[in-house]
């Protein structure tokens, strides 16, 4: 008897969860065929693929180990205590073991993409919003995973683009000079290039007259700046 959307059975559910659990594996041909094996498996791997992506996003300071090293560990506050616990753990754990957590979350957000599981698309905001910045605006897995869901992703980060413009000027009203202020101001700014990138590369021009919104009224002076870049390059995709 099915159980599920698409006539998943049981037993789908069953073989999709211990595919997604052996994403943890040391094994690279291992992880290899899981990947291979959640793709066969189809809807029935969206659920544990996202539990697994929320987990890790839940807990993305811990460090995470593949499966022959199931130990996790705190990581230290400060840059130079981080930098004393990794050389200490490289030197402690057993050769070929890496810290798992953002290889885990790159995995999932590909696979999800493939699987073009709409309803992922909110936990994949979430990993622009947390994913560290290195300085360059670059396209990342969860970009080209929302890419491949579609446009049926569009108003969920278009929504998002515009609530981080609302912060972006109630922080502009009231300015926190604090550190963790300025530190959230710089998160935000981050975060609304990511998304503005997002919806370039999905390419959505039914967006433009919100964007023109943004651009034309909005006192969030970054965001206007990006929304008038962004119905630029789709003006000039479309014309």
């Amino acid at each position: 008897m099915p159980n599920g959307a698409f006539g998943q059975t049981a037993a789908d559910h069953a073989k999709a969860a211990a595919a997604v659990d052996r994403l943890w594996s040391a094994d690279n041909a291992d992880r290899v065929q899981a990947k291979e094996e959640i793709l066969e498996l189809g809807g029935a791997a969206i659920e544990p693929l996202l539990a697994l992506l929320n987990s890790m996003l839940d807990d993305v300071h811990t460090l995470h180990y593949a499966r022959t090293d199931q130990h996790t560990k705190t990581r230290p506050n400060s840059a130079q205590a981080v930098r004393e616990a990794d050389e200490l753990d490289f030197v402690l754990r057993p050769p070929g073991q890496k810290e798992m957590t953002w290889r885990l979350i790159e995995d999932t957000c590909n696979l999800l993409g493939k699987l073009k599981a709409e309803e992922a698309v909110p936990t994949l905001l979430r990993v622009s919003e947390i994913r560290p910045d290195h300085g360059l605006l670059h396209i990342t897995s969860e970009m080209i995973a929302i890419q491949e869901i579609g446009r049926s992703a569009v108003p969920l980060v278009l929504n998002r683009f515009t609530e981080a413009a609302r912060e972006e000027w109630l922080m502009s009203v009231k300015p926190d000079t604090t550190p963790l202020g300025k530190a959230r101001g710089r998160e935000l700014n981050k975060l609304e290039r990511r998304l503005a990138l997002t919806l370039e590369i999905v390419g959505d021009r039914a967006i433009v007259p919100e964007l023109e919104r943004v651009a034309e009224h909005s006192q969030a002076p970054d965001a206007a700046a990006l929304a008038k870049t962004l119905i630029e390059k789709l003006r000039l995709r479309y014309n």
